[in-house]
């Protein structure tokens, strides 16, 4: 049984590829590869770091009898879920010995061998000054523009900044529509960035243009006055809460349901009180 190190180097550069290192330190054994600069068959970064990662172990040997520690950057989530789903033993762990080292180092090289000045180095202190001081010289000559990271290749799927979850206890307002968005009602959120800055806009779930690629909504169905209603499954965030149909408290930071009865007014009550628990 060998302990295998998984980390990637240069995401946050906007120039040359992402290196990703399979390493084991006892025995000594190392396996490296390089995300491209551009692809054009739609694959995401995540499933193509996948692959990359995956043909490293065929060739390592890696068994279900090995253990992998993975860094938990977003490069590696496809690869999170399907060494989850294929049954190898592994966890996330964070990189700050030979496997940061090897990649760091071959990342850097990359830069060496196009030319880049070898007095600036990086530190794990000054990542972001480098990598300023690494555009300011592609920059500098039109030539150098090759060694650009394709960013359109490498963006998140648009769907995936739709997320299909339940309102809070605001009302949020529409942007389709332009009605309001009751509280603890299923919605779209929309998360995007707007000069630099985090944004978000909201959608009735009828009303979103773009199907969510995330889905974080719990619903469970239940018969309130001689009615079937939709209830939705959120944790509470406020103490004196009072369960619609046992009249006991709810306590903060548990799932309980929330529903509208025929007369309009918002309900909230215990899992346990309809004699269920929701699925996953």
């Amino acid at each position: 049984m060998k302990t295998w190190y998984i980390e990637d180097a240069g995401g946050g550069c906007r120039a040359f590829s992402e290196v990703l290192v399979l390493v084991c330190e006892e025995p000594q054994l190392v396996y490296s590869s390089q995300v491209p600069l551009t692809w054009d068959d739609g694959t995401t970064i995540e499933q193509l770091a996948c692959q990359l990662v995956k043909e490293m172990m065929r060739k390592a040997g890696v068994t279900r009898e090995d253990y992998l520690l993975v860094c938990s950057g977003n490069i590696f989530h496809e690869l999170h879920r399907t060494l989850t789903e294929e049954n190898y033993r592994w966890d996330y762990h964070k990189m700050d010995g030979l496997a940061h080292e090897i990649a760091e180092e071959t990342f850097y090289q990359q830069m060496l061998e196009a030319g880049f000045p070898a007095f600036v180095r990086p530190s794990d202190h000054n990542y972001r000054l480098f990598y300023s001081f690494v555009e300011h010289w592609i920059a500098q000559q039109p030539e150098r523009q090759r060694y650009l990271k394709d960013r359109v290749c490498r963006a998140k799927p648009l769907e995936l900044h739709y997320l299909l979850r339940s309102n809070g206890h605001r009302r949020q307002f529409c942007q389709k529509c332009r009605q309001n968005i009751d509280p603890y009602t299923p919605m779209v959120e929309y998360q995007y960035k707007n000069n630099g800055s985090r944004r978000r806009s909201f959608f009735h779930p009828e009303c979103t243009p773009v199907a969510p690629g995330k889905n974080k909504l719990k619903l469970q169905k239940i018969t309130f006055q001689g009615e079937e209603v939709e209830a939705v499954i959120k944790a509470t965030r406020k103490e004196g809460l009072v369960c619609s149909r046992c009249e006991k408290p709810l306590p903060p930071e548990v799932d309980a349901l929330y529903w509208y009865g025929p007369d309009k007014k918002l309900y909230v009550g215990h899992l346990v009180c309809i004699g269920t628990e929701p699925e996953e």
